[in-house]
């Protein structure tokens, strides 16, 4: 059966070379979140319950408070308003809070005891709801979370010494296992009927079949005595799904990987290798392929999927001890990161890069181990409570414990890996270590500081908080003057163990010690140069230094007239970090010191006024700008098109109102913008478009948002170009296809001034808006804005050693093309020979299509059929023999090789070629070429009558009229 897919994989590779495709299904993985419920509902009466779910699920999912969201459900369940359906459905989101939040949960033993209580809940709400709407989703989601379970059970046993926990832990998975295989099928019996009317219905379907054979060769790589049969399920189940999705679609990737993984289970980690090597060369033709660019978000889930074959070579590498290939792996990739301009995904890239350090350690040397040390350094700290980092960290152990010298910094991480996996007694000697290793007083200040803190630490969690107290006051005594920030958290940290001992004992001896720990809380609380301290956060956000932005405007005093911006602008740094959830808090707490009318400010005091106007629109802005991450999916998050009226809410009207501040006015609208051309109201988006350019003129949003609009025109123009391909070319229809084209024309005009725009504000226009723009000019006849857009591209990309290549290929042909089409042969001639110039292959697809363009210059060419039924001719230079030799001797190889599908339309195109030009040739130049024109007509004609033709679509329909109207035979 692997011969089977390989073989259907190599005639897909093969196809590519012809014409690189993407399934559909990758723009819908994009856009459709894994997890979207099913709609709740929209009548009046449940609006708000809709909107207290919505806002259950995100504290979950997005800030990961679990218990907080609980809480939440719970009180909803005491409404006397609950009805039936409105209780179905929390119990829905109740599972799906516990799942989703989950993966936020950093702490292991809690994520795991989450994990399992969200399996709970899924299965109880099918007890109560199985045959309700719901449900299909449910089981769906069920067979994910078993899933996501199963590998977090598997990675468990793998790092687990106990045997008897080891058996207990397999158990469990086991159970987990079933359990997901049998949600996954009942999702697939449920979804079966909807896949071929219901894009999302089809997306579930597969990813549940998926998520099945997964599941399988969990329980085949976990459960040695069900291997053989699991493995040959999960196999038939994968080989079926794959044949049927496409080994070229994202999910038919993945099918492939996990069938290579199989081959990995069952001993054969050769065939394994080759079929993860086979993914990621099909991934890289596709990245590598100039001719047919991706799309930067489709080129990062390609890149995904070779991250994932990398990994999976590399697990074997590692488990057979194959110490150069792992080195060898590492390596090459490096070198697609360096081709790509790419780092190391975390997800995936990271283990890569653990594997080369890994490697390096087991090679040996000085230098490799630095090197191994250095890499493991990184990705524990990428990775500080995963099993990722646990697994960075074991191996920043090893190279410890080998006796060389690695400094303090290693030591400190080693120690941190015992900390993080809660062997906090052990940890506590290996921060002492890192003490005794710190001879200079640089090091002493880099390190010492926080060492003390992580052993105070240590005895916090093993409620030894005496320990604790002297631990962290040692540390803030001794090198507190070192780091103010972090002196604070050791002198909080005594605050706390004091109080929790006073707590323990019921004794009032600690008071001293807490009176102790206020007195150092307070002389951490910032410096007084509060101006000096506002310059440097500005320099520091601007800088991206953004802990230290925060520390700095933490430090502003109350007095301070820029106080109330400093509050604002520690929610801008946040932001900019990643760090939503704190932003979000942080504008709370602003817009609450704003209404608290201790802290309103009097008419008179015009400056604090000024300020406070500021801090507000600032505010507005930055809850807009999440409100547009997360509805549009930017700086990493998913999209979610529900909150897409959120955003145009949080930024209508607000360029008006906010023209004193152009940064902030200029950034509402371009998110407004954004939101109405997703939400698909081009109109309103081009209403407030106008606007900010007239407001704005200069403004580089301006020329950004000409690039969006151009791309949503475009679009439309795609989808008008869908409706007149749809009408069938009739007399009765005339009037219907000339409407259609009308607003073809005045959509693409639409697109065409957004490009125009955009080429005017920008001094290096992009080279692919161009190359679309040209396109879309072509498609209605404009030639000089086509000609102007192809001309920009030479001028500003003809010194890019890559780009010239390009323009080579592409360009100058599309020149040639243009001068074709509008009757220009001279130019066409010259336009082809230059382009003739630059083409290093005389089999290249390419140079035939610029034989076939040089004939139609020398003698013209016939497109289509006028009003009243005549053919439109153009008789080129007149150098019809000329052109008969190039078109039938040159440009006849290509159609006569295995490139070309005979009785398709490029071979019937061909003829026709042939029979216009030795008409020509027989009227003007030798008549004996009536005979050759005849002889291509009967060819054309002789198998049906041109009926396979007719078959090939709107063109095929226009060439056969061509083919009749011009017949030799009556001649």
């Amino acid at each position: 059966m692997r011969s089977r897919l390989l073989r259907a994989a190599e005639s897909w590779i093969l196809s590519m070379k012809s014409k690189l495709r993407l399934s559909l299904l990758v723009p819908t993985l994009l856009s459709i979140g894994i997890f979207a419920s099913a709609a709740l509902s929209q009548a009046k009466s449940n609006k708000e319950f809709t909107r207290e779910l919505h806002v259950i699920r995100s504290l979950a999912k997005d800030w990961g408070f679990v218990d907080l969201a609980q809480e939440q459900i719970e009180a909803l369940r005491k409404s006397p308003n609950l009805t039936n359906d409105l209780s179905r459905k929390l119990s829905q989101v109740h599972a799906e809070v516990l799942f989703l939040g989950a993966r936020r949960i950093r702490d292991l033993e809690e994520r795991q005891k989450v994990l399992r209580e969200s399996i709970q809940k899924f299965k109880d709400f099918l007890v109560e709801y199985g045959n309700s709407d719901e449900a299909p989703h449910v089981r769906a989601t069920l067979a994910e979370a078993c899933e996501t379970y199963g590998s977090f059970l598997a990675n468990r046993i793998e790092i687990e010494k106990d045997p008897d926990k080891r058996k207990a832990i397999k158990e469990e998975a086991l159970d987990v296992f079933r359990e997901g295989i049998k949600s996954a099928n009942a999702a697939m019996l449920d979804l079966e009927s909807q896949i071929e009317d219901d894009s999302k219905a089809k997306i579930q379907y597969f990813l549940s079949w998926l998520r099945k054979s997964t599941l399988l060769l969990r329980w085949a790589a976990t459960i040695e005595s069900d291997r053989g049969i699991k493995l040959s399920e999960a196999r038939e189940e994968l080989e079926d799904m794959v044949l049927t999705i496409g080994p070229e679609t994202p999910l038919g990737m993945l099918g492939m990987l996990e069938l290579g993984r199989s081959y990995d289970i069952e001993g054969h980690s050769e065939d394994a290798i080759m079929t993860f090597e086979d993914t990621v060369n099909t991934v890289m033709m596709v990245l590598e392929n100039e001719e047919n660019p991706v799309t930067p978000s489709r080129g990062a889930l390609l890149f995904e999927f070779a991250e994932r074959a990398y990994v999976r070579i590399g697990e074997i590498y590692e488990k057979e001890g194959r110490t150069k290939d792992s080195l060898a792996l590492y390596e090459r990739y490096s070198k697609r990161l360096a081709q790509f301009e790419a780092s190391p995904s975390f997800k995936f890239g990271d283990n890569i890069v653990l594997f080369g350090a890994q490697a390096l350690f087991a090679v040996g040397g000085k230098e490799n181990r630095n090197k191994s040390l250095d890499l493991a350094k990184q990705i524990a700290k990428r990775h500080p409570a995963d099993f990722t980092g646990i697994k960075a960290k074991q191996l920043i152990q090893s190279i410890v414990e080998s006796g060389a010298d690695v400094g303090a910094s290693a030591l400190l991480d080693a120690a941190d890996g015992l900390y993080r996996s809660r062997k906090y007694g052990e940890a506590i000697q290996a921060f002492k270590r890192v003490l005794r290793s710190l001879k200079s007083p640089e090091e002493q200040q880099k390190h010492a500081l926080r060492t003390w803190g992580l052993i105070a630490n240590c005895y916090y969690k093993m409620n030894r908080y005496l320990e604790a107290y002297y631990a962290a006051r040692e540390g803030y005594t001794r090198y507190g003057k070192f780091d103010q920030e972090q002196a604070s958290k050791l002198a909080g940290l005594m605050m706390d163990s004091a109080a929790r001992k006073q707590s323990q004992t019921k004794s009032k001896d600690f008071q001293k010690l807490q009176d102790e720990a206020k007195l150092a809380i307070k002389s951490t609380g910032g410096r007084d140069a509060n101006m000096i301290n506002w310059k440097e956060a500005g320099l520091a956000l601007g800088n991206k230094k953004y802990d230290q932005a925060i520390q700095l405007y933490r430090g502003i005093a109350k007095d301070y007239l820029n106080y109330e911006l400093a509050m604002v602008r520690i929610g801008v740094a946040l932001y900019r970090k990643g760090d939503i959830k704190g932003a979000r808090k942080q504008f709370d707490i602003y817009e609450n010191y704003v209404k608290d009318k201790f802290h309103s400010i009097p008419a008179s005091e015009i400056n604090k006024q000024s300020v406070r106007k500021r801090g507000i629109a600032e505010m507005e802005c930055h809850r807009g700008m999440i409100i547009g991450d997360e509805a549009l999916g930017r700086n990493g998050l998913n999209p979610e098109p529900g909150k897409l009226k959120d955003l145009v809410h949080a930024f209508k009207g607000f360029r008006e109102a906010n023209r004193a501040y152009p940064d902030l006015a200029t950034q509402g609208s371009f998110n407004l913008i954004k939101a109405y051309i997703e939400l698909e109201k081009l109109d309103d988006a081009e209403l407030e478009y106008a606007a900010l350019k007239k407001q704005y003129p200069t403004d580089p949003t301006v020329a950004l948002l000409a690039i969006s609009l151009f791309k949503a025109r475009s679009n439309v123009v795609q989808a008008v170009e869908a409706e007149v391909a749809g009408i069938k070319i009739s007399p009765a229809n005339r009037s219907k296809i000339r409407e259609a084209n009308t607003r073809l024309r005045a959509e693409t005009r639409k697109a065409l001034d957004f490009a125009n725009t955009y080429v005017k504000l920008e001094h290096k226009p992009d080279y692919n808006l161009l190359r679309n723009a040209a396109k879309l000019a072509l498609k209605i006849k404009d030639f000089e804005i086509a000609r102007g857009f192809l001309r920009k591209i030479i001028s500003v990309y003809s010194g890019n050693k890559k780009l010239a290549k390009m323009i080579n290929k592409f360009v100058k042909p599309d020149l040639a093309r243009i001068d074709l089409l509008d009757s220009k042969f001279d130019l066409a001639l010259k336009s082809v020979e230059d382009a003739l110039g630059s083409v290093k292959s005389k089999r290249s697809k390419l140079y035939f299509e610029l034989i076939r363009m040089k004939a139609f210059a020398l003698a013209g060419y016939r497109t289509s059929l006028n009003d009243s039924g005549i053919p439109v001719q153009q008789t080129g230079l007149g150098r019809f023999k000329e052109a008969y030799n190039l078109m039938w001797k040159e440009y006849g190889r290509y159609i006569k090789s295995k490139q070309v599908k005979q009785y398709g339309f490029e071979w019937y195109q061909f003829y026709f070629d042939c029979m216009d030009i030795s008409l020509k040739v027989a009227a003007n130049e030798d008549s004996a070429f009536m005979a050759i024109a005849k002889k291509f007509y009967r060819l054309a004609k002789s198998t049906d009558n041109f009926a396979t033709l007719e078959k090939l679509g709107t063109e095929g329909e226009i060439l056969t009229n061509l083919f009749r109207s011009i017949s030799p035979i009556s001649k």
